[in-house]
């Protein structure tokens, strides 16, 4: 069971995006094992070779045709955190995959139709420039 389960919408604060009902549901895990099981279930994805990611993006789009019109349901997937995994650095790199999973679902972000090399590099890259300006932040005592 997720030690916290939270909500978050892809569009809010969005000046450019105007339809708010589409969401993630972030779950955050007290054990590596517990986010892996639950993982398994949501996703093919193996742990990776270095013992098993911390946190992963599972991006899903559930459809039904409904009086003519195909309807989305809200739901556009799921994000797991092992509780370790909270620095800036890892939720700005899931942030990278959640942020163009969905505007990819609204035809505004062109990249391939999976999360590949590239997405994973600038992902990669996001984090690591996220952390490094908070850190400093901290430091400084401006945050």
């Amino acid at each position: 069971m997720p030690l916290a389960k939270i909500k978050v919408t892809p569009a809010k604060y969005n000046p450019f995006i105007s339809d708010f009902r589409h969401y993630y549901h972030i779950h955050i895990f007290e054990a590596k094992a517990e986010m892996w099981e639950t993982g398994a279930k949501l996703s093919p994805w193996d742990k990776d070779a270095d013992g098993g990611y911390g946190a992963i993006t599972i991006p899903r789009r559930r459809e039904k045709y409904d009086g003519g019109n195909w309807i989305t349901a809200p739901k556009i997937g799921d994000v797991l955190f092992y509780k370790d995994c909270l620095g800036s650095e890892c939720v700005s790199h899931e942030a990278v995959h959640m942020a163009t999973n969905y505007l990819r679902f609204k035809n505004q972000l062109l990249l391939t139709d999976q999360i590949d090399d590239n997405e994973e590099k600038l992902a990669y890259c996001i984090g690591s420039c996220t952390r490094q300006i908070v850190d400093n932040l901290y430091k400084l005592r401006i945050l």
